[in-house]
């Protein structure tokens, strides 16, 4: 899911440069002509801000994060602001149960790496051990969690949850982190990218985090790119989608993991940015930013969702999924 990350400001203004530009999306477009029963309709939202961040538990039980504290909840019918105790950008979001959910973020200017945790009846601050914007966070058992962040020099920032406490843990790399993902306790990945520091991506075998892969030979040499967000569908295939900040030439791409290497799988043309992705099933997913594409287990696809800037896409399964932004999506089936 797409972060409020320092580097992501930048890529708000670009967007809109790109949005201005009319330039296209692919080098060779294609239309989605797949047979699903489900359509993806906007939804009115509660609120103004942006939104940064979406999670479902059920298809009336979902979750939203964004801009100055902004919580959101859906209860099956209707989207409603939840009172929030804090005021700073909320960038993700994570629920263990209904009555266990988290939500990380942190504004880049006062650097105030903000925690907080929702126990069925309201959501509050917890400590945290870090002064760094929180850009992701993830809980592969409801005994231990990850978030990950920091920006500039200060980046790298990887922060464990284990026996009720946040800690500090030792990163491999100072570059800032945006996204994370595990597939189980002891197989986890994190991957990151700043203006004029690069991109990494790192692996968790359930002892040390490590930098297992760069990705500059695949196209990524320019240090304006990062890498946003990234998925595992199995321990042999996984996604991760990046995008060039650079305003002179803004671009994005997705790479597949096929459980030995990475690959080239899509590459966009000037002015389009991609940075948020999400899976049901290893056959279906979604990728947003200012266009939504879908892949269908071969290709990706253009939904044909045009004049959007959509930050988070989270999907329940294969027909009912959220995507947010400044406006709201929902895949529901017949449009419900």
């Amino acid at each position: 899911m797409l972060k409020k990350s320092p580097i992501m400001e930048v890529i708000g203004v670009v967007v809109i440069i790109a949005l201005l530009t009319g330039c296209e999306w692919f080098t060779n477009p294609t239309s989605d002509s797949t047979d699903s029963t489900s359509e993806w309709h906007e939804v009115e939202s509660p609120t103004t801000k942006d939104l940064y961040s979406v999670f479902a538990l059920s298809e009336n039980n979902a979750w939203a994060v964004g801009e100055a504290g902004v919580i959101i909840h859906w209860n099956g019918s209707d989207w409603s602001t939840v009172e929030s105790p804090t005021e700073a950008h909320l960038s993700s979001i994570y629920f263990v149960s209904p009555n266990d959910g988290w939500a990380v973020g942190g504004c880049s200017y006062n650097r105030s790496g903000t925690i907080l945790h929702y126990d069925g009846n309201s959501w509050h601050k917890v400590e945290s051990p870090t002064s760094e914007g929180l850009y992701s966070v993830y809980f592969p058992s409801s005994e231990e969690g990850w978030a990950v962040g920091g920006c500039g020099i200060s980046g790298g920032i990887i922060l464990h949850y284990h026996d009720g406490r946040w800690s500090e843990v030792e990163s491999p790399t100072p570059i800032p982190l945006s996204d994370c993902y595990f597939l189980s306790p002891n197989n986890g990945w994190v991957v990151g990218g700043d203006l004029g520091v690069g991109v990494v991506v790192l692996y968790y075998n359930g002892t040390e985090w490590s930098i297992v892969a760069d990705l500059h030979d695949l196209g990524l040499q320019d240090p304006g790119w990062t890498l946003a967000s990234v998925y595992f569908t199995s321990p042999s295939e996984g996604w991760v989608v990046g995008s060039s900040c650079t305003i002179s030439f803004p671009a994005s791409r997705i790479f597949r993991y096929d459980g030995e290497s990475w690959s080239l799988t899509v590459k966009a043309s000037a002015r389009t940015f991609l940075g948020s992705l999400d899976f049901s099933s290893p056959t279906n997913g979604y990728a947003v930013g200012d266009k939504m594409l879908h892949y269908d287990g071969s290709e990706w696809h253009d939904v044909g969702l045009d004049d959007v800037y959509l930050r988070s896409v989270y999907l329940l399964n294969d027909n009912e999924g959220w995507a947010v932004g400044g406006r709201i999506f929902h895949l529901s089936p017949e449009g419900r």
